[in-house]
């Protein structure tokens, strides 16, 4: 059985440019940074009201982000503009992508706002501002319990007699912690959009991720028919193997491949995908005194090692003396792809 273990992965090791590596914060973007996506959402997030008023097909997504640098490892963002009946609204979308709650989440995001209404005065001035609508999607596992309100940060005593200096603003969450499969499956979300909440929900969780994952099989199934279908299922499964914890990967094609036989392909070329190049970059480390081409054999060889060993496929000392031996890359390459599904390591040398 192929199980993933992230705790032992060696990604901080690899090339960059080895291995598409997609993280919460990238699936985060690349899926709702694309307006059709973040649409459905946006609409379930707003006051009803506010939702009405919106012409959501002038939805767009404005450039830049607003983050401060030395939170980037746990806040992503997304700025959209939308006409209103009477004006432009901008709404601003928080990714709390860590496990820890934020108790300072108001004035970070009254620190963003300002950044992006000066970066739209400087622009262009005016003399109103634009309103804003700040929203945060949470990945927290333990789910949401901090203040949804600024005033909450400042000191009660004399809060209200003087409220007419003290900002006060709320925001809205969608606590993906809590959210039911309904919710995820609203009728305004895309396929692709509901999977990747699906994902960012249940992905850190490898047995439950498993548990689940026949519910939205039928999700998966229609994506494939996406005219964009190999692309956007690619980019989620590359999310699952790279992010997610103990994944049972077997089990998880078998499943995949009787609803969605692409998406089932596109998971086993993504695993080896991320084996070989595990391998390669250890060979390669323990090769490159040797010489280019050497150290690309060894690299080669070192890749189909991982895969054995992932799948638990075990090796005598013969046989591991003759793939490290072999000085054919095509053979390696045969090999290779043979371990994928191969039973035992006598299956990898047949003619």
């Amino acid at each position: 059985m192929l199980v993933w273990d992230c705790s032992d992965s060696v990604v901080h090791e690899l090339d960059p440019e080895a291995v598409s590596e997609p993280t919460h914060d990238a699936l985060f973007k690349a899926v709702f940074g694309q307006v059709e996506n973040a649409s459905g959402v946006l609409q379930g997030l707003l006051e009803p009201e506010l939702a009405r008023r919106i012409r959501w097909g002038s939805l767009a997504l404005e450039p830049g982000s607003f983050v401060d640098r030395r939170l980037r490892h746990r806040h992503s963002d997304l700025l959209f503009s939308a006409e209103t009946d009477a004006s432009t609204v901008r709404l601003y979308v928080l990714f709390e992508h860590q496990s820890t709650r934020d108790p300072w989440m108001p004035l970070r995001l009254l620190r963003y706002m300002v950044r992006i209404w000066t970066a739209l005065v400087e622009a262009q001035p005016t003399e109103l501002l634009p309103v804003i609508v700040p929203l945060v999607l949470s990945h927290a596992p333990s789910g949401w319990t901090v203040e949804r309100d600024f005033a909450h940060l400042v000191d009660p005593h004399l809060r209200g007699v003087v409220p007419s200096v003290v900002p006060d603003f709320k925001y809205a969450v969608w606590d993906l912690a809590e959210a039911p499969r309904r919710e995820l499956r609203r009728p305004t979300h895309t396929d692709e959009a509901a999977l990747a909440l699906w994902l960012l929900q249940a992905v850190r969780d490898g047995a439950a991720f498993v548990h689940g994952l026949s519910a939205w099989a039928d999700v998966f199934a229609r994506l494939e028919r996406h005219p964009r279908g190999r692309e956007k299922l690619t980019r989620l499964l590359q999310y699952v193997v790279n992010v997610g914890a103990d994944m049972q990967l077997e089990e998880i094609h078998a499943i995949l491949q009787d609803a969605a036989p692409d998406a089932g392909e596109i998971l086993m070329t993504t695993i080896a995908d991320r084996l070989i190049a595990e391998g390669k970059a250890r060979g390669l480390a323990e090769g490159k005194a040797r010489g280019l081409e050497e150290g690309q054999l060894h690299g080669k060889s070192a890749s189909l090692l991982v895969i054995l060993e992932a799948r638990g496929v075990r090796i005598d000392a013969a046989q591991r003396a003759r793939i490290e031996a072999c000085s054919s890359e095509d053979e390696l390459d045969r090999w290779t792809v043979r371990a994928l599904t191969a039973s035992c390591a006598a299956d990898l040398f047949e003619s």
